[in-house]
Order: structure tokens, then sequence, then C-alpha cells
């Protein structure tokens, strides 16, 4: 992996973090504001009315809606929302589940159900915006290290580290729980946003989080686009509820939000939210784990709720922030400064390798991983070695790292002897091989996934067919036959040339992609 491409790789999370925390400062602090009667002096709401967030709920999901849909249509982003329902693969038609389907379905229906909760969760009359910031964070903090488990997610100790440090900021502040309210409703509302991450998260790892990052857009795309019509549908409801409670015409209410001056901070909360909700989407997104993500950016979220207490506090005088809050601050600025430094040194210190979160992989499959799989493997990071010496002019930093797995493991793990002898004449050890059968994790997180012939295409993505955009038969039209004699080196031999010659085109696209980046 070139310097460029670690560098822009590992800070481009930390950059949307920077986002999501600077959006969501005065998100917090004008939902606030605006529940507490704040803005009177600013000709908002100058009755001093108590205002319901059913008053102005349906205005901040308005908001909402349009900005993310105006984001994602300047980004461009919709063209990669595809109704077909095939790809092809060596000419042959194979199912695939671009566009809506049932993960996307679920993960937006639970984002809509995070946006209106989040919302209210800062509405509430007594409940401070470090409180509200501490039961929502506290909870999706735990859930993130057991959807790693639940996937079986490799999380690395800095993670661990940067969660306990979470955890710890979390029990700080709440040491002052006593001098806020927690009715019923807090409580449900709480309740409705962690099931909420449940979900959405579920279907999130399960789908998304890939290496290949037009799978993660499809996603992004598709989950939008249902969130936000789900969202419509709440501010529909919410705002009959309200009408029919308040016996008033729907004309009357706009004409009352506007007189009142409400519908312009309204909208302006959830135009925020929409911004933010991008940053926080796309940080979820990064195909690094969960304990990873979740930490990084329920602390940036943390650290915003601090400076939009300070915020009121410098504008309007409301509560001070304690030393206990403070603490709490440091404690997440620790976890943060901990992440993002060992993070980094991660990606340096294991360049070319399955260590490295943010490593480019490609990844060979055969029926047993004995014989094919792992000889491309092989040969493919030797290619790619002796490319890269002839492109960095002597630094051996390569892009991509070859792996293999099995299509469905025996009961032999052990690669033949006349294969590790043949790889030996190619000066390729490969002793301490050990078949492997392939995971959903390491589907995405390879780059690209090359198979031995089309049956074992059809079979990956039988089995996760969100994949199918990057499986690939190695061979094009025709199959890689394996070794008819397992004791048959000239048979190796033959084989490794074979998959030589498949391989070495492989490199025009490497460098055509080195080409984009420079």
């Amino acid at each position: 992996m070139t310097t460029q491409h670690v560098s822009k790789s590992a800070v481009n999370i930390w950059l949307l973090a920077f986002g999501y925390f600077i959006f969501y400062i005065p998100y917090t602090a004008l939902i606030k504001a605006l529940s507490s009667n704040l803005l009177v002096e600013y000709g908002v709401n100058s009755s001093q009315k108590t205002l319901s967030p059913a008053t102005f709920l349906p205005i901040v999901l308005f908001g909402t809606v349009l900005t993310m849909l105006l984001i994602i249509y300047c980004l461009g982003w919709y063209r990669y929302y595809n109704t077909s329902n095939s790809v092809q693969i060596a000419g042959n038609n194979i199912r695939k589940n671009y566009g809506l389907n049932r993960w996307s379905i679920f993960s937006g229906l639970a984002f809509s159900m995070i946006i209106v909760t989040t919302t209210l969760a800062y509405s509430f009359v007594g409940v401070s915006i470090i409180f509200a910031l501490l039961l929502m964070r506290g909870g999706v903090l735990v859930i993130s290290p057991l959807m790693d488990h639940f996937f079986k997610r490799n999380v690395h100790w800095y993670s661990w580290a940067g969660l306990g440090l979470s955890l710890v900021a979390v029990g700080i502040a709440l040491a002052q729980v006593d001098e806020y309210r927690l009715d019923l409703i807090v409580l449900i509302n709480l309740a409705l946003y962690l099931t909420g991450y449940v979900i959405r998260l579920r279907q999130m790892t399960h789908y998304a989080k890939d290496a290949d990052e037009s799978l993660n857009r499809q996603f992004f795309v598709a989950e939008n686009i249902v969130a936000m019509s789900a969202l419509m549908v709440i501010a529909t409801l919410t705002l009959i509820f309200y009408l029919t409670s308040n016996h008033i015409s729907l004309v009357n209410y706009v004409t009352a939000m506007l007189e009142s001056g409400v519908i312009w901070p309204a909208l302006l909360i959830g135009i925020l939210y929409g911004v933010l909700g991008i940053f926080g989407s796309l940080i979820y997104l990064n195909r690094r784990e969960n304990t990873f993500v979740i930490p990084l950016n329920r602390c940036a979220s943390l650290l915003s709720g601090v400076f939009a207490s300070i915020l009121l506090w410098f504008l309007f005088d409301t509560q001070h922030i304690s030393t206990v809050q403070m603490m709490s601050a440091l404690s997440i600025c620790c976890a943060l400064f901990f992440m993002s430094v060992f993070d980094w040194r991660q990606i340096l210190q294991h360049q070319h390798s399955i260590e490295n979160p943010m490593q480019r992989i490609w990844l060979f499959i055969c029926d047993g991983n004995r014989m094919r799989s792992p000889l491309a493997a092989a040969i493919c990071n030797q290619v790619l070695e002796k490319h890269f010496d002839i492109l960095s002019k002597g630094d051996n930093i390569r892009d991509i790292y070859a792996d293999s797995a099995a299509l469905q493991l025996g009961n032999n793990f052990n690669m033949p002897d006349a294969a590790k002898h043949a790889l030996a004449e190619l000066k390729i050890n490969l002793d301490d091989h050990q078949a492997q059968q392939v995971s959903e994790n390491q589907i995405h997180r390879a780059e690209k996934v090359y198979c031995m012939s089309m049956a074992q295409c059809e079979a990956l993505i039988e089995q996760y067919p969100w994949a199918a955009a990057k499986v690939v038969n190695l061979g094009g039209e025709v199959e890689i036959i394996k070794p008819s004699g397992p004791n048959n080196k000239q048979h190796f031999l033959d084989l490794a040339m074979v998959l030589y010659q498949h391989i070495q085109p492989l490199l025009t696209a490497i460098k055509k992609d080195k080409e984009q980046v420079s």
C-alpha cells in the first residue's frame, strides 16, 4: 500500500468524524434552545408558549429529508441505485441484490427511527444535552462489540481500549444522574433509539462495511430512500395528530409557524441533521470493525454535546458545565487520541498484511483451498512484489495483498507435497499453509474475489449475494482445472504457469488505479 493511499484511507474517517462533530454542535444546541424557549429574544415564539415536540417535528423531518436527498443528488450517488436484478460474469447473468432489498429496507426503517428519537431526546424538558447524549451513546457503545462478535469480525486491541475509555467517560458523567429527570417517555424514546441501532448495525454489518466502496454507496443510497420515505410518513402522521388534537387547520398551522418564527430554526435543525447524518452513516460504513467506528462516532457526538452546552451557557446563561462533565470530556479526548495514534501505527507497521485494517485484498477461492487458490494467491503476491519493486524504484511497498480460502473446507487442511515442491522452484514457500473456510468477513474485506470456475462463482454468490459485483472467474470463459495427480510436481508447475498467465493481466487494473490516485 503506497504511503499516499495509506494517508488518504486512514485520514478520511477522521475527517468524517470532524464533520460530524462540527454539525452536531449547532444541531443539539438549537433543539434545546427552541424547545426551552431560549430564542424568545431573537423573536422566535415570543408568546413563550411551551413547544411540544409534535409542534416542530414535522418541519424538522422535512428539512432532514430535503437535505439528505439533495446531498445524494449533488454527489451524484443516486447513480449507485440500480434496480437491475442481475450482473454478468463471463457472459452469464448472475442474480444480485442491488437496489432495494431486505437489508436496506430494515436498515432504512431503523435509520428513520433513530432520526426521530434523536431529535426528541434533546427536546424533553429537564433532560440536559449531556445527559441525553450519555443515555443514547452509552447504549450504542455496548452494542458495538456484540455486533463484531456476532459477525466474527476481528477487533484490534486499541479499539477495545477506545471503547473502554468511552465507557469511562459515560460512567463519569452519569455520576450526576440524580440531577436530571428520567420520565417514562424518556426511557421509551431511549428504548426505540437503541432498538433502531441494533437493527441498523446488524443489517449494515452484514450487507455493507465492505472494501468495495461502490457496494457501500449502493447500500447507503437504498437505505436513505427507505429512511426518507418513512420520515415523510412519520412527519405526515405527526402533523395530522397535532392538527386534530389542537383543532386547527393546516393553513392556520403554517401561518402560526411563520408568525412565531418557529419554522426557521426547526427547518435549520432538520438541515443540520441531514448533513451530520451523511457524515455519521459514512463513518458506520467504514470497513473497520464496529468497535472502532462506533466509539469514534460516539466520542465525536459526546464532545460536541459538551461544546453545545458551553455555547448555550455563553449565549443564554443556562446551566454551566460541571467539573464532572469536563472530566468526561477529557476522557473522550483521551479515547480519540489513543485510537487515532494506534490506528495510524497499525496501518504503517502492517503494510501488505491482513493485520492492516485498510489493506486492499484480492481473495482467491477454490473448492478446498489446498491447491489452486493458495497457489494463485502466492503467485499473485510474488507478481505484485516484482511489479511494485519496478514502480517504486526499490521501495518495496505494495498496494494489494492476496489471500485464499475454501468454498467448502474438506477434512485435509494441508497442501500436497508436490505443490510445495513446485512452488519452491518458483522461490515461493508455503510450507505452513493450512486450508481455511471462506468467511463473510473475508468477503467484505476483499476488493476482488477470484474463483476458478463459473460453478464456484455461482455457489459463492448464492452464499453471499451482495458480493456479486466483485466476484470474478479468474479464467474468464474457461475453468482452471485442478491437477489430476496430487503427487505429480509437473502438474502443479503447469498449473502455476496457467495461473501466472491469468494473474499477470490483472496488473493493468492496478496501473489504472494508481494513475487515478496520483
